[in-house]
């Protein structure tokens, strides 16, 4: 008899790197000042479509159950994330404290960080699972 196991980290990774792919649609910071405000989401930047072709490369290869392109595209995610930050801190290192404390991390930002770190996660635990198989 063939025991049939749920496939709980192809979902997991799918989940996660829906999150990654929704990212871009959010504002990944604001600056309020004065009444008016201003959002950027990683559209803007030029890094967006990139991030969602990482994220349907992941959707596709959690699909087939192959964790190692998924841990590829979860690392190339968290290292998107961390350029895209690097940007930003180039951009605001020459402004004043009182200029820095009005930009604010959007929900882009954190469904960036949060949707990278589980992916990574979830791809390994696929891998260990599917070693055991």
């Amino acid at each position: 008899m063939m025991k049939t196991t749920f496939p709980v980290f192809k979902f997991l990774c799918i989940a996660a790197a829906l999150i990654i792919g929704l990212s871009v649609l959010f504002s990944y910071f604001s600056v309020s000042a004065l009444g008016y405000s201003l959002s950027v989401n990683t559209m803007d930047s030029g890094d967006g479509l990139i991030i969602l072709i990482v994220a349907l490369a992941a959707i596709v290869c959690a699909f087939i159950d192959q964790y190692l392109p998924v841990l590829i595209t979860g690392i190339v995610s968290l290292a998107l994330f961390f350029l895209e930050n690097e940007r930003l801190l180039k951009g605001i290192r020459d402004l004043g404290s009182l200029a820095r404390s009005l930009i604010n991390n959007g929900p882009g930002y954190y469904c960036l960080l949060i949707g990278s770190a589980a992916l990574i996660v979830f791809s390994v635990l696929g891998l260990v699972e599917k070693s055991r198989r």
